[in-house]
């Protein structure tokens, strides 16, 4: 019995982490495009530009990240999926902008990023206050 409370426990508290952690790794994604920008580091457009291969894309698409959306199915993924697609879209544009040397265009591609960036923090919010609330 205490195992079995120990596990549900440790699950429910990693699933109220995965927002957390998506958040994170969108920061440091949006450092890394910075630095990209900057010249301190050099992303692929291919590589770095597809949120289907990022890190959060991966998990997202695994069976965990599936098995995830269906037990918290009262919240709005594809309002979250459609925001990250975006994003990462939008990081494709600026890391080729910037390796062309489109300055005027990097910046404005930079103030796209970052008002959906604030957007998908927000709806990252909302899916906090599910995972708290236990998906109802």
């Amino acid at each position: 019995y205490l195992h079995a409370q120990a596990i549900s426990v440790y699950t429910a508290r990693t699933e109220q982490m995965i927002a957390d952690i998506i958040e994170k790794e969108l920061d440091r994604y949006f450092m890394r495009l910075q630095a990209h920008v900057r010249g301190i580091d050099k992303l692929d457009p291919i590589k770095h530009g597809d949120f289907k291969n990022s890190l959060i894309g991966q998990w997202w698409f695994s069976e965990e990240g599936n098995n995830f959306r269906i037990r918290y199915s009262s919240y709005d993924f594809e309002k979250l999926q459609s925001g990250l697609e975006q994003l990462f879209s939008l990081g494709r544009s600026i890391i080729e902008a910037v390796d062309r040397g489109e300055e005027g265009e990097v910046d404005s591609l930079f103030q796209k990023f970052r008002a959906i960036l604030r957007r998908v923090k927000l709806d990252l919010d909302e899916l906090k206050e599910v995972l708290r609330e236990g998906g109802k």
